[in-house]
Parts: structure tokens; sequence; C-alpha cells
């Protein structure tokens, strides 16, 4: 589910990238809705002690993870809706 909102959300970006928004608006539009994802996965997956900024560096950590897994799926995906079409 949070791989096709980042598909969502990186076409909204696209699109209102050629529609003449700011890029750095377009990137920080990504970038949060990466620390986000991260953020919520932390708070679902871990009890975190001491104190926030703990949370923090580890969601900041996990979001590098994390747009390296998404970054990974989009590379993938037009050989595995190839290899979908072909099956059919």
């Amino acid at each position: 589910m949070a791989f096709g909102a980042l598909i969502v959300v990186g076409a909204l970006s696209i699109i209102s990238r050629r529609r003449g928004a700011d890029g750095r608006l377009v990137l920080a539009a990504l970038s949060v809705y990466l620390f986000g994802v991260s953020g919520a996965q932390m708070i679902k997956k871990f009890r975190f002690r001491g104190t926030k900024m703990n949370w923090v560096f580890a969601t900041m950590v996990n979001t590098a993870l994390i747009s390296s897994y998404f970054a990974g799926r989009i590379v993938g995906l037009p050989d595995a809706l190839r290899d979908r079409t072909a099956a059919q």
C-alpha cells in the first residue's frame, strides 16, 4: 500500500513540476511522504526509550533504507509488468 501511494505521490509531483511548480517543493513532497512512511513504521514496530531524538535519528536511517527499497521496486517494475503480460 505504501508503494502504491508513493507511485501516486511521484506521479502527482511529476505532473505539478511540468505545470510549473518549484522543483524544491516537488522534492519536499516526496521527502515528507518517505519520512512519514518511515516514521509510521518506526512507531508501529519499535518502542523507543530516552529522548525523542533517538526516534528522529532512527527514522532518518529508516527513511534511507525505505527509499532504497522503493527505488529497487521502481527499477524492477517494468520487468514485472512485462513478465505479467507475457504470462497471460
